[in-house]
């Protein structure tokens, strides 16, 4: 109870703090920033004609956006269903920094005591690219998150069906809202194939090996894993 408590306590420190930074730049609507200038040339114009257009979005003509516009359909379905304006997409938006910061902590502390994740996590809430990505409507953050999610879920859990899936489709979203993540199908083939082939590298296998599932599940569910990421960069360079 006192580590849940003590972890819990740090994660609240890092809320705090997050919050401290990120909401009043939102709140104070300040601009001139490189990344004010991001969202305003790219992001929000694109974000404000899909939902001008919603339900029809135009998914190919993007403005100039170097991104998958998954991002923008987004924040757009958001703007036309609840109403929220810029700055109410903002307020949303800094919630996936916040996730991702915590995300990071809380995967850290399985690594080391709580005290030592806390500090390794300072530098990055501190970064002007998650800061940025969190006070301004830009892409990373909520990329990262899913990036986060599906990389540790490859490299620190065993492989078995269900996870394999679902790293699956975290790759996938992360893929969707920037391509270049299609990087992430890398570590779900390597963690399988450490799965499948336990004796090729009998070093990075646990002290204590539990019994693996069937390989064809395996083998079955990391090639659903893979389609996932490599399905969604298909259909954007199809359109």
């Amino acid at each position: 109870m006192a580590t849940r408590n003590t972890r819990l306590a740090y994660a609240g420190a890092l809320s705090g703090l997050f919050v401290l930074l990120v909401w009043p730049v939102i709140f104070s609507g300040r601009a001139g920033a490189d990344e004010a200038t991001d969202q305003a040339t790219y992001h929000e114009p694109l974000i404000l004609k899909m939902a001008a257009d919603w339900p029809h979005v135009d998914l190919v003509n993007t403005g100039g956006t170097a991104m998958a516009p998954t991002y923008h359909a987004f924040f757009a379905a958001f703007m036309h269903y609840a109403g929220c304006g810029i700055q109410g997409l903002r307020w949303i938006n800094s919630f996936f920094g916040l996730a991702l910061v915590l995300a990071v902590f809380w995967y850290s502390t399985k690594w080391t005591d709580d005290r030592t994740a806390f500090m390794l996590c300072l530098p990055f809430l501190f970064s002007s690219f998650m800061l940025g990505s969190a006070i301004w409507l830009r892409t990373d953050d909520v990329a990262w998150l899913f990036v986060v999610i599906a990389l540790v879920a490859a490299s620190m859990f065993p492989s078995r069906p269900k996870r394999i899936v679902a790293n699956g489709l975290a790759a996938a979203a992360a893929t969707a809202v920037r391509q270049i993540h299609l990087w992430l199908i890398a570590p779900i083939i390597a963690a399988s194939f450490l799965e499948l082939f336990p004796g090729s590298f009998p070093s990075l296998q646990p002290s204590q090996a539990t019994a693996s599932p069937r390989r064809a599940s395996i083998a079955v569910c990391t090639l659903l894993a893979i389609l996932g990421p490599a399905v969604v960069l298909g259909y954007f360079v199809s359109i």
